[in-house]
């Protein structure tokens, strides 16, 4: 089975291609056209995931598309079979399967399909290749900058469930060469379940990703175009997780007139999103991937 669940699993080279071949569909110097057939399948035993009606933020005033419905929008506009099942044994010989990380045990076996992994309710709130690819796209197109004129920021701890959005960032700043700033509470970094994937930060800054690393929050670029919010954990907290008065108190105030804010903090609003621009560039996005499969897979 060949599959694209992390940022780096097609390579830079694969994933550069990618977002290049997005941006010239979206600038059309180029045809979004496939050579090649191949059946898109769905594959969740949650119904809901299956919806194509738009879903609401929790404030209740914007509206943006599921996966389900980018991923149908992708298949129709090329073409494509794309169906829906709740069952691995339905799947075929070369299909392309879109569904969560958690089915790739179940799907070893499968050796002639290409997984995509599709976690996430919505592509700022993945990890996962494709929708880095979705939010990358998004906010080259909303600021009109290349990829490697980029500035993304990470403020919290990068520990536990964070750690797929920090190596993703990671994995982007090396592959795209954007600039990524890192800020982190100076004990988590000797913490496992606070601390950034140490193996990939280094390798990272090893290979010469533009990454700056900080203790001080208020040391983040103002100016940085996405801004990722985590937790910040007291050093005399080993489970409750406390408020950096920077985070709550300041960063509305700083960031959300010309950066994208994307909180993981539960109790803290990610900031408002072109929905239109954002189902653009899942698509197009989307388009390329396949595009890629397609031809080199």
């Amino acid at each position: 089975m060949k599959q694209l669940i992390n940022f780096r699993d097609l390579g830079c080279q694969g994933a550069r291609e990618i977002l290049f071949f997005a941006r010239d569909i979206a600038k059309e110097t180029v045809s979004p056209e496939l050579k090649k057939q191949r059946k898109l399948v769905f594959l969740t035993k949650n119904k809901d995931e299956v919806s194509t009606s738009k879903i609401k933020t929790a404030n209740g005033y914007q509206e943006y598309l599921s996966p389900f419905s980018l991923w149908k929008e992708t298949a129709d506009n090329l073409e494509l079979e794309f169906e829906h099942t709740d069952t691995i044994a339905n799947l075929k010989e070369q299909d392309i399967v879109i569904a969560q990380s958690s089915y790739k045990g179940e799907l070893e076996g499968k050796k002639d399909i290409f997984f995509i992994a599709q976690d996430g309710e919505n592509d700022f709130s993945s990890s996962s290749a494709v929708s880095a690819f979705s939010s990358l796209l998004y906010t080259s197109l909303r600021t009109g900058k290349d990829f490697h004129e980029l500035s993304y920021a990470f403020i919290g701890d990068g520990g536990q469930d964070k750690i797929p959005y920090s190596n993703m960032l990671l994995n982007a700043a090396l592959c795209m060469q954007l600039c990524l700033s890192l800020s982190f509470p100076e004990h988590s970094i000797e913490n496992e379940e606070l601390s950034l994937d140490r193996e990939t930060l280094d390798f990272a800054m090893s290979a010469g990703a533009k990454v700056f690393l900080t203790y001080q929050p208020e040391f983040i670029p103002e100016n940085c175009d996405v801004l990722y919010l985590s937790d910040w954990t007291h050093p005399q907290a080993a489970v409750s997780l406390t408020r950096h008065p920077y985070i709550y108190d300041k960063v509305n105030n700083r960031f959300t007139e010309n950066t994208q804010v994307v909180s993981l903090i539960a109790e803290h609003e990610s900031s408002a999103f072109d929905a239109e621009l954002y189902t653009k560039a899942g698509v197009l996005a989307r388009t390329a991937t396949l595009r890629f499969i397609f031809e080199t897979q």
